[in-house]
């Protein structure tokens, strides 16, 4: 039997290098107990919602990036894998005319809007992101920011998003991560604000409205009633939402009693969505007085 080991050789040819990504390791808790529940016929819908809640905060990235073509150029470059109970999500840290820190603030964006997402069904997440090599195709993910990733969920322990500090050091000199994104705990981790999307999108609305300002100031004036409905109802709606993520998370607390291994992960995250509601804390820094 003859062997043309040179098609072999070219398709090792053929495998690209890595590239330097912003890449995050997402964790379902508890999810053990959820797939039982799906496979005994409790709950059908779990699959369904984990993939919907994926999608849809790509989706949400619309209406925070400027135009269509954009949001698609960057929808584009996004990449997703999804396996049992774990994603993976990357970006590249710069492509076309986009910066590391706008692919970061999108990434964080988009991160945060699938773990709100998943509240509202009842599933809460962990997990880690990193910068760093990054490649996948159809079949593989070989990835030293991923392995950066997965060990920071590891130390996550709570409901959120630790981010590395290879990231930390280079946002120093942002101080608009911190005002909206980056939240520091009494254990010394930094990890993603999920629950502070009406201040990030009162950011985007009013910087949109200064760039349009500079070049039309007639039509701010003329809709200045309209924009302020439309500040109104992002304003109603976050407390909508608040208010629902609070219920999700004392259902989940109650029904937890005698599991400690979970009932201070719920405590947790109810204190950290308290905190974010007192909007007099003035600062980054967020403690969790353990149970």
């Amino acid at each position: 039997m003859n062997i043309n080991y040179n098609i072999y050789e070219n398709q090792v040819d053929k495998i690209p290098v890595t590239e330097t990504a912003i890449v995050a390791f997402i964790d379902i808790l508890g999810f053990k107990e959820l797939i039982k529940e799906y496979d005994n016929g409790i709950n059908q819908n779990l699959l369904k919602d984990i993939i919907s809640s994926m999608n849809t905060a790509v989706d949400f990235l619309k209406m925070n990036i400027n135009n269509e073509p954009d949001f698609l150029n960057w929808k584009k470059k996004l990449k997703l894998k999804l396996f049992s109970d774990c994603l993976c999500a990357s970006i590249p840290a710069k492509f076309d005319f986009y910066n590391f820190e706008e692919n970061l603030f999108y990434f964080m964006l988009y991160l945060s809007t699938y773990q709100n997402l998943l509240i509202e069904k009842g599933i809460f997440v962990r997990g880690g992101i990193s910068i760093g090599s990054f490649y996948s195709d159809d079949n593989i993910i070989f990835s030293g920011a991923l392995v950066k990733a997965v060990e920071l969920e590891k130390r996550a322990k709570f409901p959120r998003i630790v981010i590395d500090k290879d990231l930390i050091v280079k946002l120093r000199n942002n101080q608009h991560f911190f005002n909206y994104f980056i939240c520091e705990d009494n254990t010394n981790e930094y990890f993603i604000n999920n629950f502070n999307h009406y201040d990030i999108e009162s950011n985007i609305i009013n910087n949109n409205l200064d760039l349009i300002s500079k070049t039309n100031l007639n039509f701010i004036k003329r809709n200045e009633e309209i924009i302020e409905k439309i500040k109104e109802f992002e304003k109603n709606q976050y407390n909508q939402d608040i208010e629902k993520y609070s219920e999700i998370i004392k259902y989940q607390i109650d029904k937890c009693q005698f599991c400690q291994q979970y009932l201070e992960k719920y405590k947790w995250q109810l204190d950290f969505l308290n905190w974010n509601i007192d909007k007099n804390n003035n600062n980054y820094s967020f403690k969790f007085n353990s149970i």
